[in-house]
């Protein structure tokens, strides 16, 4: 009798911890839900770090590496290894990701002063490669699962997702997939949730696409996009007749060609782009699914006022570029005119980011300013067309 209690006793225990790591693993397995806002195209998830209570903005960029603002590191008390300090806990959400690296020697000013959003931090690809990364524009929900199978289950039985293969870029771990631009360009384009547009191309693009010959390429006045370490001012609005992967294809794409970074200079794919799909991006097996989705409306980044605004450090809105023939050129406004009003508000730090949205929600078809001019302050009723 004692025998067989000992063994029943042992399969008892036995079976409890089966039962235990079964779910432990059901547990790891299972998918984290993590809601996200959208500024323009741009992911913004809050993060809370290690015991800090407060929560923080943080971008999710596909196309960057993990970075903390080198003030806010300093706030926390964080430690500094090089150009890196070390975060013990990461909360994206409620959903904790343990001792994570990120870097400090990246200035963040510039993403502030574009959106009027305190963005104190990037989630990139050396985090989300550790999951299966599923991204709901339209739902504003971030998943991440780590059932490596659920992919491979889905393409099976997904008939109307693109299935695309990927390589990682060795700096940043991005997404990078193969296409085709105007039929007969092969190039490597970046999978980038942390920029807007829907396909940005180097400079060198431009002659080779056939853009800079297209009438109705549209060049900048000032500055409208730029990125960290770049020096050439130009950037261009055209449309590109084609661009494919694999079996997806898309006539008529707006571009813009701009001078990126000299070790990332590669063809971007955003937020304009990607938010017409339901994205899952497996980073264990390199596949990405693009699924599209069906009466979702996003954005139009080609009907606008053609006008960009940053904040100038004395908590002004300042022009900072204009497209050439827009609403805005048109109505004479200059680069390093100052935002006064907006609808009869005064424009104020806490409205930066209203005037923001009202300038790139589509249902607002016009947006009332008093911009302060060297002669003067002006009025304009300032309305929004198709650019190109």
């Amino acid at each position: 009798m004692k025998k067989s209690s000992g063994r029943f006793l042992l399969f008892v225990f036995i079976g409890l911890l089966v039962f235990n790591v079964s779910a432990e693993t059901e547990k790891a397995l299972k998918d984290v839900v993590i809601p996200f806002e959208l500024a323009d195209y741009v992911i913004l998830v809050k993060c809370r770090i290690n015991d800090a209570q407060e929560f923080y903005n943080f971008i999710l960029d596909t196309g960057g590496l993990t970075v903390i603002d080198k003030t806010l590191a300093d706030e926390l008390k964080l430690k500094q290894l090089g150009p890196q300090a070390k975060i013990n806990t990461l909360y994206l959400g409620e959903f904790a990701v343990e001792k994570v690296f990120v870097f400090t020697n990246f200035d963040l000013q510039p993403l502030r002063s574009s959106y009027g959003i305190d963005v104190r931090g990037i989630i990139g690809s050396d985090i989300l490669e550790d999951y299966i990364v599923t991204i709901d524009y339209e739902k504003q929900q971030l998943v991440l699962s780590m059932d490596m199978e659920s992919l491979a289950f889905e393409k099976q039985s997904n008939k109307a997702g693109y299935f695309l293969k990927f390589t990682k870029h060795p700096i940043n771990h991005a997404p990078m997939i193969t296409c085709r631009l105007n039929g007969n360009i092969e190039v490597e384009a970046m999978i980038d949730t942390g920029q807007p547009y829907p396909l940005v191309l180097p400079l060198k693009e431009l002659a080779r696409t056939g853009a800079i010959k297209q009438k109705s390429t549209l060049k900048a006045k000032g500055v409208v996009v730029k990125w960290p370490g770049t020096i050439s001012p130009d950037n261009f609005l055209a449309r590109l007749k084609c661009f494919e992967a694999d079996r997806l294809k898309i006539d008529n794409i707006i571009t813009v060609f701009a001078e990126l970074p000299a070790l990332l200079s590669v063809p971007l794919l955003g937020g304009d782009f990607l938010s017409r799909y339901l994205i899952k991006i497996d980073y264990l097996h390199e596949e990405i699914l693009l699924d599209p989705k069906t009466g979702f409306q996003g954005l139009d980044h080609s009907f606008s006022t053609g006008l960009h605004l940053e904040e100038n450090g004395e908590n002004h809105l300042l022009v900072r570029g204009i497209w050439e023939k827009s609403p805005a050129d048109r109505a004479k406004i200059q680069v390093g005119d100052l935002i006064l009003e907006f609808n009869s508000k005064k424009v104020t730090p806490k409205l930066h980011k209203d005037l923001w949205l009202l300038l790139n929600d589509d249902k607002i078809k016009a947006v009332e300013l008093l911009i302060g001019t060297k002669e003067g302050p002006r009025k304009i009723l300032l309305k929004k067309e198709i650019l190109i």
